[in-house]
């Protein structure tokens, strides 16, 4: 599991949320969370996402100052009325 998939998953988003919070297309985000390569750019926008500076998504372990409490959110159907 890719650092970025954690941070995702801790943060209770999901990955269209996320997606859209990075200003980004759902399959990239698909991509990243895969480990695979990113444009500098695209990295810039989800560490922005996640209001820590890019050089943390490359190092090893996540620094408890970038861990948000989880919200929870109802996978199945929804009301939003």
């Amino acid at each position: 599991m890719t650092k970025i998939l954690r941070l995702r998953l801790y943060q209770g988003l999901r990955q269209i949320d996320f997606a859209e919070k990075c200003s980004l297309g759902q399959s990239t985000i698909q991509s990243i969370e895969r480990g695979n390569r990113t444009r500098v750019v695209s990295a810039k926008l989800v560490a922005n996402a996640l209001a820590m500076p890019i050089n943390e998504l490359f190092m090893t372990g996540i620094d408890p100052r970038y861990l948000y409490p989880i919200k929870s959110f109802d996978i199945g159907d929804s009301d939003d009325n």
